[in-house]
Formats: C-alpha cells, structure tokens, sequence
C-alpha cells in the first residue's frame, strides 16, 4: 500500500497499492466491508485524495496523468494531462473548486475542478516536488521539494513568498509539508527522520522534532492544530504540536509507512504500507 485517505465521513477509505495500479475504496464502516477497485491508470499511484464533499475522489500517477473519480457510480470522470512527469500528489481545495498537484517535473500546479483546465503554474523549485498542499482559506500554498527547500506560494498570483530552509543542513530533502490550522507555521518531514517547523512568514525555523530513525514521509496535523501525525521506517509518531513531545509510536506495520491521514473529527489515523495492510488507529492524544 503506498497511499491511503478518509473519506470525510470517515466511512470509507481510499488507498492505493504497488502492483495493482488501481485506487482502492475500501468501505470500513459497513458490515460487509466492500471493497472496490476503480482501474485507469497505467502506472503506480502516488496519492488519492477525497474531495471535501466526499462526491469524488483524486489520484496522481507515475503515469503522469491526475483522475477524477465519482465515488458512487465509482466510474472515471476525467483525466488531467499536462505534467511532463509523474504526478506525486493531487488535493482538492476545502471548497472543492481547485485541484492542486506536485510533480517530478519541479512544477505544482492549480486547476478548476469542474472544466480541469490548468490555472496556473508554481515554478521555481529545482529538483523533484514531493508535496504540494492548500492552507485553510486557500490562498496559499506549501510545496516540499528533494531541492532542500519547502517554500510558500501565493495562490491568486503564482508568486513565490517565502523559502524554507534549514541552515544546518540545506541539501536535505523534503517528503512532505502542510500548514498548521491557523495558517501561521508550516511543518516539513525531512528525509533527516526530522520533523521542521517555522514560522513562514519570517522564515524562522522555530523547532526541529526527532523520533524518526530515518526518513520522515507523509505527515498530517490534527484539526485543532494541537497534534502531529508523521509516518517513517515502520512507525507512525504522534507529537505534540507545540512542544514537539513524543506522545505516542504506533509500530505495527513491518516495512517503511507511506502514508498517513487523520479523519476530520480527529478520532481516528489511518496508517499504509508495502508491508500489503491498511491500519486504522484510535485514540490519538
């Protein structure tokens, strides 16, 4: 398993696996726990995301496409073309009418959900963007890069705001990367096994958190701001946001953990791995 995310409701779970090429809708509340496979693209898939309606969902390729998925008829609505290399994530906006998504080709780009045409560009980085995801009001981005940087975007314009860097170690890459709830930090997991945060607008690095025995991959943060979720070699570390205090290491899967999400309530992580399992995990704090 290499990607996983909730469904809104938490109801459902979408991930993606190595061998099969397909996005996964795995039904975790039902009695019969249906699972079903939506087929398309031609290539591994890096990232499956829900729209924030829960109508739809996203999937990004090394087969360099993006599609759209209707999470009812589970029949393919669209595919994007565009990137000139694999596509690593693809995110809807909280309103549902942007698609963000990061590629190998050291672009980010935004598209209109509905007539999935691109928007605009993001362009700077020099080397391979692992992440790229929306803050909360959807007028900024964070873009994590193998550069050694994670920088900030302006939305409306395309500009570039603020790079991020860690002055002990600038060639670092970076897997992934998201603002904090209110907006005002952004938080990176570095390949380090680091968790960094800063505080963007000024660009300070404010606190570095270490757990990871090696390479730190996807990590989410709770919606009250007040609780990490990273995932790396075999364990998924729950930190206190603020204070960077382990609170928590879940160690279950065998294998490196890809990815990870929380439910929109908090209550619940869903951690996926090559080790082939899906696992959902309880009580957080």
């Amino acid at each position: 398993v290499y990607s996983v995310a909730f469904s809104p409701d938490a109801e459902r779970i979408a991930f993606s696996t190595y061998d099969t090429k397909k996005v996964v809708l795995w039904d975790v509340i039902s009695k019969e726990h249906n699972i079903h496979e939506l087929s398309g693209h031609s290539e591994l898939i890096l990232s499956t995301a829900f729209s924030h309606d829960g109508s739809k969902i996203v999937s990004a390729s090394i087969d360099k496409t993006i599609k759209i998925w209707d999470t009812k008829s589970l029949k393919e609505i669209f595919t994007i073309n565009g990137h000139t290399g694999p596509v690593r994530t693809a995110y809807y906006s909280s309103d549902d009418k942007y698609i963000l998504s990061s590629s190998n080709d050291s672009t980010a780009r935004l598209w209109n959900a509905k007539t999935h045409k691109e928007i605009r560009r993001f362009e700077g980085h020099e080397a391979i963007i692992q992440s790229a995801r929306f803050n909360s009001r959807n007028d900024k981005i964070v873009t994590s890069s193998n550069d050694g940087t994670v920088r900030v975007w302006d939305v409306k314009s395309g500009r570039l705001i603020q790079t991020l860097i860690d002055p002990s170690n600038k060639k670092i890459y970076y897997s992934d990367a998201c603002f904090s709830p209110d907006g005002e930090n952004v938080y990176a997991s570095a390949h380090d096994g680091t968790i960094k945060k800063w505080k963007w607008e000024t660009g300070e690095l404010n606190k570095v958190y270490y757990g990871h025995t090696s390479r730190a991959y996807s990590i989410s943060c709770t919606s009250d701001g007040t609780t990490l979720v990273s995932s790396g070699e075999k364990n998924i570390i729950i930190w206190n946001s603020e204070t960077g205090d382990i609170i928590k290491k879940l160690n279950l899967h065998s294998t490196t953990i890809h990815g990870v999400d929380i439910s929109t309530n908090d209550s619940l992580s869903v951690s996926g791995s090559p080790d082939g399992r899906v696992i959902i995990w309880k009580d957080l704090q």
